[in-house]
């Protein structure tokens, strides 16, 4: 899938449908969405960076 494409479809979902939502149709991991959310630009490297502080 072309990072647009991720995009779009992850930005679609996430409007009509929760996170849990999301996880039981795909059978998708939290870590597998997140990485989807990142590669498609809708999580950003200082989202990753104040996360790693709190780890």
């Amino acid at each position: 899938m072309e990072k647009e494409e991720i995009y779009n479809f992850v930005a679609t979902m996430l409007e009509t449908e929760t996170f849990e939502d999301l996880l039981e149709r795909f059978d998708l991991t939290p870590e597998e969405v997140f990485m989807l959310c990142f590669e498609s630009g809708l999580v950003d490297e200082e989202v990753l960076r104040g996360l790693s502080r709190l780890l």
